[in-house]
């Protein structure tokens, strides 16, 4: 991959006008290049006259390509006029800047969680990560002793809302994943001022897909409300601050959400016929520790993507992928009134409905895996991929 990024001022604010209109029009036509990765235009609200560039090409050969356009030809014959001369510099090329050594040493919250171990595993085995901070309500949990064994490089330690300080004290990078909990803002808040305080140079937050402002229309969710608003609270303290997006959980078949129990020859799935973009929550990881340590992720650092699944699969699909995974049918049980009923006989509530509601009306069908695979390399994990990976979960009974 071959990334670039660009910083361009205009003369004055009408120039400004003239170059924003037309570096958004641009945006489109530059992704439907076969050799444009990521082309994405930024803009300063302390510096109204200024706007960045971030592109990744396949190659250098793209990159030069797309300057031979007709849209970047014409960008050009806009933009040119009206821009700062004196403040025009080469684009710099970063697909080959390194990571700072290995003297990193990454915060991580909610460490102990299906995505959070999944991120110490991979921070744990990366010689440039001199530290690894797993934070954890309890340090004495199984789930906190069993992260801490994936490296003598982590240290797990108790996260305690009230003094932040000593956690985030020297750390370079943090990953933020955050409780569920009635003060989803306040949580946000604390941990973005600990962060600013402690001067963290990156941090990666696990939001959720759809996550945008109030204001927008649509209007978001409760779910993606209260992510929006945690972006912000970080977005606004923090130095640098890149947003994951995910999808459905793929591993919400071992959360007690009510769609599935352990060993079950059924699944509770009340999408109808609707295909969802399933994620395995490895993927989350993998990206976030992609963007913090890869040098082809930094043309996305500061932005906010959604990524899902490679696919996106129905209910008959993944009944067809268990049937295959446990040698013996499985039965995908639709219907609201089955998932609620499900989740009472189980003692648990059905909040999950609501979610699995806005999949059967498609909002979770999208595939968005373009970033990811520059990111990282690879395709995500599709479902079947999952399924066999967690053959005992499917196959063996609580």
């Amino acid at each position: 991959m071959y990334a670039i990024s660009i910083s361009l001022r205009a003369a004055d604010e009408a120039g400004a006008a003239i170059l924003r209109k037309a570096s958004l029009d641009v945006v489109s036509p530059s992704l439907a290049e076969p050799g444009c990765l990521f082309f994405d235009v930024l803009f300063e609200e302390e510096d109204p006259l200024l706007v960045r560039f971030y592109e990744a090409y396949i190659d250098e050969a793209a990159a030069q390509a797309h300057t031979e356009t007709p849209h970047a030809k014409e960008w050009l014959a806009r933009c040119l006029p009206v821009l700062d001369r004196a403040a025009i510099k080469n684009p710099e090329s970063i697909s080959d800047h390194g990571s700072s050594g290995r003297d990193r040493v990454v915060v991580v919250f909610g460490a102990t969680g299906k995505i959070g171990s999944e991120m110490v595993k991979l921070l744990a085995a990366d010689p440039r990560c001199k530290e690894v901070r797993a934070l954890t309500r309890n340090p004495e949990s199984a789930s906190a002793v069993r992260v801490g064994a994936f490296g003598t490089n982590v240290r797990v330690t108790t996260f305690d809302r009230s003094d932040l300080a000593p956690a985030c004290e020297g750390a370079t990078d943090a990953f933020v994943i955050a409780p569920l909990s009635d003060d989803f803002l306040g949580w946000h808040e604390d941990v973005a001022k600990a962060l600013a305080e402690a001067d963290v140079g990156h941090v990666v937050k696990v939001s959720v897909t759809g996550a945008r402002s109030p204001d927008s229309d649509p209007p978001p969710g409760t779910f993606p409300s209260r992510h929006w608003a945690g972006e912000e609270a970080l977005r606004s303290r923090c130095r640098k601050v890149t947003v994951i997006r995910p999808t459905i959980f793929m591993q919400h078949f071992e959360m007690n959400t009510g769609l599935y129990t352990r060993g079950a020859d059924r699944f509770y799935l009340p999408t109808g016929d609707t295909a969802v973009a399933f994620l395995d929550c490895r993927d989350i990881a993998a990206m976030g520790h992609a963007l913090l340590f890869s040098p082809d992720a930094a043309p996305f650092h500061g932005g906010a993507f959604e990524i899902t699944g490679s696919e996106a699969v129905s209910g008959a699909r993944i009944a067809e992928v268990l049937t295959a995974v446990r040698r013996a049918p499985v039965e995908h049980v639709d219907g609201v009134e089955a998932f609620s009923a499900r989740c009472a006989e189980l003692g648990m509530g059905d909040w999950a409905k609501n979610v699995y509601a806005e999949a059967e009306q498609g909002w979770f069908s999208p595939l968005s895996t373009e970033v990811f695979e520059a990111v990282v390399g690879r395709k995500p994990r599709s479902f079947a991929a999952y399924a066999d990976d967690r053959a005992p979960w499917f196959s063996t009974l609580a």
